[in-house]
């Protein structure tokens, strides 16, 4: 079930959801907004303090302002954790096209620098 019609199948819960105001106007959902660089910069921290090559990689969707944010954030955490990492950035031009996101993980694991960490804004972090 959606949130929208479980929020409304139950009035007296409260719901929240994050990244999303498409629901702003329904009383017991809670819309949690964040900016991007904030989000990603904690990402890119931990990865930062966890990874084991100084490599991680970053592969992001379309070229938007937001998707920018979004990697200017994660690289800072990175680098604010770990002044020895080197962060690998891909920018696949779709949000849609999971494959596409794969194989640049695939490429960033084979390379010579070996990329053990790899963070994707839609499906999460992977270690490779």
């Amino acid at each position: 079930m959606l949130l929208k019609e479980e929020s409304a199948a139950n009035p007296d819960v409260k719901f929240a959801i994050i990244d999303d105001a498409s629901l702003s106007d329904v009383p017991n959902v809670s819309s949690l907004m964040f900016e991007q660089a904030q989000v990603s910069y904690l990402a890119g921290y931990v990865a930062g303090k966890t990874t084991k090559s100084n490599t991680v990689g970053i592969v992001l969707g379309m070229a938007t302002e937001l998707m920018n944010q979004f990697g200017y954030g994660y690289t800072a955490g990175v680098l604010d954790a770990n002044k020895d990492a080197k962060v690998l950035q891909t920018n696949v031009n779709s949000f849609c096209r999971y494959g596409r996101r794969k194989d640049c993980g695939k490429q960033y694991g084979g390379t010579g620098s070996r990329c053990d960490l790899l963070c994707c804004r839609r499906y999460g972090t992977r270690r490779y």
